[in-house]
């Protein structure tokens, strides 16, 4: 029992005939008790320090982070607009599609109903491929009959 109380309260021992392994050795964890005012103040500056750098590796991963999202929306924005440029290209087609569709469709019906009637469409398409601008001028032309025809 001599031995657990010499343990907890060492005698005072002269610093001379001590051995080196009895002297507290750097980094050792002391008691709070046995810390002087210097030792609490250099834990107490290291425990700043620590915590100004962590805070600095946290700002900076915040940092990478807000530029890398900022790189996905610029990223994103340009596949954006790509999409929706193609998106309007193939409106554009399948209204065109669509047109040349009427036109067919109508000029299998004008088939059907005689031939005097197909020679009349071919003479239309053989008016429009030979003049181009007389194409756009039918499709401008309010007329869904008229879209049909300039479309085939």
């Amino acid at each position: 029992m001599t031995k657990a109380l010499e343990l907890r309260n060492p005698p005072s021992v002269n610093v001379a005939k001590t051995n080196p392994a009895t002297i507290p050795q750097p980094g050792a964890v002391l008691p709070s008790e046995a810390w002087s005012p210097n030792d609490r103040e250099l834990k107490r500056e290291r425990r700043k320090q620590s915590n100004r750098e962590s805070a600095r590796r946290s700002r900076l991963r915040k940092q990478a982070e807000a530029e890398e999202l900022a790189h996905k929306v610029e990223t994103l924005t340009t596949v954006n607009v790509a999409l929706k440029s193609e998106i309007d290209q193939f409106t554009e087609k399948s209204q065109k599609l669509r047109l040349e569709n009427a036109a067919l469709t109508e000029k299998l019906k004008n088939a059907q109903q005689g031939p005097a009637q197909e020679m009349t469409l071919n003479n239309i398409d053989e008016q429009r491929n030979s003049n181009p601008g007389a194409k756009l001028h039918q499709l401008l032309d309010a007329s869904p009959r008229a879209d049909a025809v300039a479309a085939g």
